[in-house]
C-alpha cells in the first residue's frame, strides 16, 4: 500500500490535481485550464532514496506500469540489487539534481534525521518534487516549507511529521503545492487485512517456539521461559 500510495502521489502532483480541486471548489471558475498544465510521469526520473522492500516495490511500479526511469541511492546494497528491480544504483548528489521525483524510504535514525534539508533541497531542479512517506525527522519541515514557498522546488506530498501529530497551523497545511496526509500511506483495507493475519501467524508461530520472521529485538529470542510441552 505504502508504493501504491507513492505512484499515487506522483500522478496527484504531477497533474496539481489538489490545486485544481481546490480552485474549481472555491469558486475560480473553468477558465484558464492551463493554468493547471500538469506534467506526464511516463518518460521522467524518479528517484529512490533508500532501496528496502518499498523502494523496490515503488520502482517495479513506477518503471513497468509506468514507464518512468527509476534511480535510486543505498549505500547498503550492491549494484545487482539496483538491476534487479528496474532501477539504477547512483550517489545521492546524482539523484537530487537529475529525479523529477523524489521518494523517501530509508529509516529515521540519527544518520537519516534531516537527511534532505535546505541544502538537498537546493540542488533538486526547481520542477522536481519531493514526496516522504517514510518518517517525519528524514526532512528538515521549516527548510521544506521554505523551499516550497520560495519555488525552489514545485511540490511535495507529505504522509509523515516530526511531530506527530502536526500542530493543526503547520505551514505546510496552507501551501498550495503541498499534498498533505495523516499518515495514512500504509492504511488500505487489503493491507490492515494481511497486517493482522501476519502478525496472528507470527504469534502462533512463538508460542510454537519458532523464531519469528521479523524479530525486533533480537535479544528478546529463545524466549527465557518457554511453553510447557503440549501448550
Amino acid at each position: 500500500p505504502v508504493a501504491e500510495y507513492v505512484i499515487a502521489a506522483i500522478l496527484a502532483l504531477g497533474k496539481r490535481l489538489r490545486e485544481a480541486d481546490e480552485y474549481l471548489r472555491t469558486g475560480g471558475g473553468w477558465e484558464p485550464k492551463n493554468r493547471f498544465l500538469g506534467i506526464e510521469a511516463a518518460g521522467r526520473t524518479l528517484g529512490l532514496i533508500g532501496f528496502g522492500a518499498i523502494g523496490r516495490e515503488v520502482a517495479r511500479r513506477a518503471s513497468l506500469g509506468i514507464g518512468m526511469r527509476v534511480i535510486a541511492h543505498d549505500p547498503g546494497k550492491p549494484a545487482e540489487v539496483f538491476r534487479a528491480h528496474q532501477a539504477e544504483g547512483v550517489s545521492l548528489d546524482e539523484l537530487l539534481h537529475t529525479a523529477d521525483f523524489v521518494s523517501l524510504h530509508v529509516p529515521l535514525r540519527p544518520a537519516t534525521r534531516h537527511l534532505v534539508g535546505a541544502p538537498e533541497l537546493r540542488r533538486m531542479k526547481r520542477s522536481a518534487f519531493l514526496i516522504n512517506t517514510a518518517r517525519g525527522g528524514v526532512v528538515d519541515e521549516a527548510a521544506l516549507v521554505a523551499a516550497l514557498s520560495t519555488g525552489e522546488i514545485s511540490g511535495a506530498a507529505i504522509d509523515v511529521f516530526d511531530p506527530e501529530p502536526p500542530a493543526v497551523d503547520n505551514p505546510l497545511f496552507g501551501l498550495p503545492n503541498a499534498l498533505v496526509t495523516p499518515h495514512l500511506a500504509g492504511l488500505t483495507e487489503e493491507g490492515m487485512a494481511r497486517l493482522c493475519t501476519a502478525i496472528a501467524v507470527q504469534t502462533l508461530g512463538a508460542l510454537r517456539g519458532q523464531r519469528p520472521d521479523h524479530l525486533v529485538n533480537p535479544d528478546a529470542w529463545p524466549p527465557r521461559r518457554p511453553l510447557p510441552a503440549g501448550r
